[in-house]
Order: C-alpha cells, then structure tokens, then sequence
C-alpha cells in the first residue's frame, strides 16, 4: 500500500472520528445540567481524585476520551498536532482545576457558545 494511499485512509478515518467526537460533545454538553464537573471528568482525572470519583465519570465522558485518544493517534500518524482542534479545546476544559472553577452547566455554555459561533463564521469544527 502506497503512503499516499494509507494517508487517505488515515484521513478518512480521522474525519469520522472527529465528527463522532463533535456530535457527542454536543449532546452531552447540552445535558450537562447538574452544575456538576459532567461531562468534563475524565476518567483519568477522577482516578487521580479519590475513590469516590470514578463512579461519578459520566459514559459519555468515557467515550469522549476513548475517541479523543483515536484522534490523537490518527493525527500523530499524519504528522498532525491535535492544537487547534475540538479535541484540544475540550481537554482544557477538562484540565480546569481550582476552587474558582466553573461547574459543569457554565462550562457547558461556555464551550457550547464557542463552538456555535465557530460553525456559524463557517470554521469548521
């Protein structure tokens, strides 16, 4: 097989996977309603949190992270940086720590917001 052939290839699946990562993002940013981390504890963050924590990871959580982590990997096989992407903003809010943090429900928004904007200057996502 031709590089220039597994590259379409690579492409083609990292197309997917971003669009199934953004189409997730989105319902379950617009579920995120409990004021809670939601949608933005990882289940990496919460091992590092106490015993507790990994029973409050959300599923979609778990499954963001798990497609977050193809793009990853898709993108470095490309030669790609995953800065600049959906993937990388939500990470940072994900990495969001502190006493003065935002919930769940204002980070929603925020990121919601952003990415409505985004797509209606035509960027895509």
């Amino acid at each position: 097989m031709s590089q220039e052939t597994r590259n379409k290839k690579l492409r083609l699946k990292l197309k997917a996977a971003e669009a199934d990562f953004h189409e997730l993002l989105v319902a379950s940013l617009r579920k995120c309603k409990d004021g809670n981390r939601g949608i933005f504890l990882t289940e990496s963050k919460a091992s590092r949190m106490g015993d507790v924590y990994p029973k409050l990871v959300w599923p979609e959580a778990k499954e963001l992270e798990k497609l977050g982590k193809e793009i990853h990997s898709l993108r470095g096989q490309l030669g790609e940086s995953i800065e600049g992407s959906l993937y990388a903003r939500y990470l940072q809010y994900c990495l969001k720590e502190g006493a003065n943090v935002p919930g769940g429900v204002k980070l929603a928004g925020e990121l919601l917001a952003g990415m409505e904007g985004e797509e209606k200057a035509g960027k895509p996502h």
